[in-house]
């Protein structure tokens, strides 16, 4: 289990969404973001139409699930799939607590990336974010959960209060192919398939 300190504060990003065309061939026609693309993986249908049967925002006593889903990016010369949980704060710690973040790693189910961070009670309401990539081996239509735990003691054994948030995948990856579902590609605009990276 692979453990990163010091979780990331900060406010939540817009969604981005911008394509150009590529064409490999007069007959064939790819497409490669030329910026982020956010697919969510929640109930958001002001924003996104396709979403209106994924599950709903999580929310528990301090948090409020803002963002669960998936950028696609191109990073170098490669197309990847990185997945993004983003979690306000509605109610401000009344004392310092220690969370764990666990996202999914698809390819490798048994081995999540885990977060870890230190939240004092003058940060306020502010934002915590995790992000994880690339993700490899999603699986479009597949069920994923982001969790964050919230714990009382600096070795996280006790436990007081956790989110946790079903996200549905709305493209799939494989050997640096990454594919949208029809309903994200009409959303989107895009009436071409991704270009694969490799």
């Amino acid at each position: 289990m692979k453990i990163i300190k010091g979780l990331t504060l900060s406010s939540a990003m817009a969604a981005i969404l911008g394509c150009s065309h590529s064409p490999t061939h007069p007959a064939v026609t790819s497409m490669v973001p030329s910026k982020p693309l956010w697919i969510t993986g929640i109930r958001q249908p002001e924003i996104a139409p396709f979403s209106g049967n994924f599950p709903a925002a999580a929310a528990s006593r301090h948090y409020q699930v803002v963002n669960a889903g998936y950028w696609i990016a191109k990073r170098e010369a490669n197309l990847e799939v990185i997945n993004e949980f983003t979690l306000d704060i509605r109610t401000p710690f009344e004392t310092t607590v220690y969370t764990r973040m666990i996202l999914p790693n698809p390819l490798k189910p048994t081995e999540p990336a885990v977060y870890e961070s230190v939240i004092e009670p003058v940060m306020g309401s502010k934002s915590t974010k995790g992000i994880f990539g690339p993700v490899l081996g999603l699986a479009a239509g597949a069920t994923y959960t982001m969790r964050i735990q919230v714990f009382s003691d600096a070795a996280r054994k006790n436990l007081v209060e956790e989110v946790v948030q079903p996200v549905v995948a709305a493209a799939s990856e494989s050997h640096g192919c990454i594919t949208l579902t029809e309903p994200v590609k009409v959303a989107a605009g895009l009436p071409f398939p991704l270009a694969c990276s490799r």
